[in-house]
């Protein structure tokens, strides 16, 4: 069973990498809202991905 610091550490380890998208694929909920600074809110993993790339 992975534990939740296994989970964290597998997710920063992606993402210096520089495999964010590999590492948002992964671990990220498909209703998951994101915000920048002062910016509108991304709704869903569609839209953020949209965003990230």
């Amino acid at each position: 069973m992975t534990t939740l610091k296994q989970k964290l550490e597998e997710l920063n380890d992606l993402v210096l990498r520089g495999n964010a998208l590999e590492a948002f694929e992964k671990f990220y909920h498909p209703d998951v809202v994101m915000q920048e600074n002062e910016n509108a809110p991304t709704i869903g993993k569609e839209a953020n991905r949209a965003r990230e790339i």
